[in-house]
C-alpha cells in the first residue's frame, strides 16, 4: 500500500496532497465540533466555543498533516514547522473563525446553529489552509547541482 501510494504522489502529487490534506482535515473537523459541542455543553460563550475548537483542531491538524499528508517534511524542525503552520492558517482561521461568528449570529440561531456554523466556517477556511501549507510550510525543498 505504501508503495502505491508514492506511485501515486509522484504521478498526481497535488491532487493526492490535496486528498490526503481533505482526510486529515475531515478528523479537524470532527474534533472541532466536538471540542466546540462540550465547550458549549459547558455554558461557555458561542465566540469561546468557535476558537476553543478552532484551537484544539489547528493543533491536531498541525500533528496528522506533517505524519501523513506531508510526511517528506517528518525530519524538519517541528517547532518551526508549527509557527509557519500557525502562521500560513492565519487567513484560514480568520476566515473559518468570521464565517462561523456571523453565521452563528444573524442567520443560523437554532438548536445546531453554532454547529452548523462552525462547518461552513471550517470548508471557508480550507482553501486558505491548504494552499499556504502546500506551498509555504510542508514545500519540498530540491537540491541543485
Amino acid at each position: 500500500i505504501q508503495h502505491l501510494r508514492r506511485l501515486y504522489l509522484f504521478r498526481f502529487a497535488n491532487a493526492m496532497y490535496l486528498l490526503q490534506f481533505l482526510v486529515v482535515g475531515a478528523t479537524g473537523a470532527v474534533v472541532n465540533l466536538a471540542v466546540l459541542s462540550g465547550l458549549q455543553l459547558a455554558g461557555l460563550a458561542p465566540w469561546i466555543c468557535l476558537a476553543g475548537g478552532i484551537g484544539v483542531s489547528l493543533v491536531t491538524n498541525f500533528l496528522l498533516n506533517r505524519r501523513f499528508t506531508f510526511s517528506y517534511a517528518r525530519r524538519g524542525h517541528a517547532g518551526r514547522q508549527f509557527l509557519g503552520f500557525l502562521g500560513a492558517s492565519l487567513v484560514g482561521l480568520t476566515v473559518n473563525y468570521a464565517v462561523a461568528l456571523g453565521l452563528s449570529h444573524k442567520v443560523l440561531t437554532g438548536a445546531y446553529g453554532l454547529q452548523v456554523s462552525a462547518m461552513i466556517g471550517i470548508a471557508a477556511g480550507m482553501v486558505f489552509n491548504f494552499l499556504g501549507n502546500r506551498y509555504i510550510v510542508f514545500r519540498k525543498r530540491y537540491i541543485r547541482d
